[in-house]
């Protein structure tokens, strides 16, 4: 009987490990804040926040603007799919430190230019 409760207890941890894992495969996207490339005022860098181990976002047009894109993301076929409630925004992962926009999403108040890099911030996480 001892070994039967054991061997269940065994199986339902393995099932419960199996079903908690996180979409960062192979460490592909690292956690921090990365800016966008270009020439901006300070504090009004487009960024974005990623929070790698508990998948979730930021999105915002600077630091003195409070609006932000708050959501979820997942990583799919080297693509970064980034799901708030008003829009869906698609970074390609061009390597651990660098995202390109692809799609900006059909958010009619935070419009963000296409085909811009985002950059990892060294000095914030």
């Amino acid at each position: 009987m001892k070994r039967w409760i054991s061997f269940i207890s065994c199986v339902l941890f393995v099932f419960t490990i199996a079903g908690c894992h996180v979409n960062n495969v192979n460490g592909a996207l690292s956690s921090g804040i990365y800016y966008m490339v270009g020439e901006y005022e300070e504090y009004l860098t487009p960024y974005l926040r990623i929070n790698a181990e508990d998948n979730t976002f930021s999105l915002g047009q600077g630091a003195i603007v409070s609006y932000a894109e708050r959501g979820s993301f997942e990583i799919q076929n080297g693509k970064v799919v980034a799901t708030s409630q008003s829009a869906t925004y698609i970074f390609e992962i061009k390597d651990s430190k660098t995202l390109i926009l692809v799609d900006s999403g059909a958010n009619e108040f935070f419009k963000l230019p296409e085909n811009v890099a985002f950059i990892l911030s060294e000095d914030i996480h």
